[in-house]
């Protein structure tokens, strides 16, 4: 039977490409709103932006990623691993950086979290969206199984990513406080790879490729 407009498949998939596309925004949508409201240049890190104008912009859209993970259903064994990201990402945006090179608690956890945050969905990336659809009867052309596997290198890769952006935004958050916007760079590199990965699960800008189309 075709799938409706309606139907929670299509709004499923409305819903992974939401948390795609605005997780690859972030980091293009802080530092232009930082200039166009006065601001000077790219900050140290995307958190950073908190402390700015940009405050309301950067908490709403960890809310609405955390808000779109915590929505997300699929198969069992991936409702925990995004319910946790969601958890983190809200905690990302509730516990603010630390300013002005000071250490705090409060900032320590935001560090906590944000690694969390990459890394549960590293696990999500690598290990269960490579998994076939089951409940969709799994994929029963070879087009079909080609193009699952062309998807699961990407989600392969974007995984492995996520766990090298997590290792360097502690090695970063370890190091003096003036080490530029190294770690800004860091974050928006992970954002990108948790963006690309939604995006396609999504299968948003995917329908015309023929390599990676379901």
């Amino acid at each position: 039977m075709a799938l409706g407009a309606r139907s929670p498949y299509r709004s499923f998939q409305r819903l992974r490409a939401a948390i795609g596309s605005l997780a690859i925004a972030l980091p293009f949508v802080l530092p232009i709103g930082y200039i166009i409201t006065g601001g000077n240049g790219i900050l140290g890190s995307v958190s950073a932006y908190y402390y700015t104008d940009m405050r309301n912009i950067f908490v709403g859209v960890l809310c609405a990623i955390g808000g779109a993970l915590f929505a997300y259903k699929d198969a069992p064994w991936q409702d925990m691993w995004t319910k946790l990201a969601a958890i983190a990402a809200v905690l990302v945006a509730f516990f603010p950086t630390d300013q002005g090179g000071l250490h705090t608690v409060v900032g320590t956890l935001h560090t906590i979290f944000a690694v969390s945050l990459f890394a549960l969905l590293a696990v999500t990336s690598y290990f269960l969206l490579t998994k076939d659809d089951i409940a969709k009867g799994g994929y029963p052309t070879a087009k079909d199984r080609k193009a699952k596997e062309h998807r699961n290198i990407i989600y392969r890769v974007s995984g492995g990513f996520l766990i090298v952006c997590a290792l360097l935004v502690v090695v970063v958050s370890l190091l003096p406080s003036d080490t530029g916007i190294w770690l800004f760079w860091v974050e928006a590199l992970g954002l990108f790879f948790i963006g690309i990965t939604w995006v396609i699960k999504g299968n948003w800008f995917i329908s015309r490729i023929p390599y990676l189309s379901p």
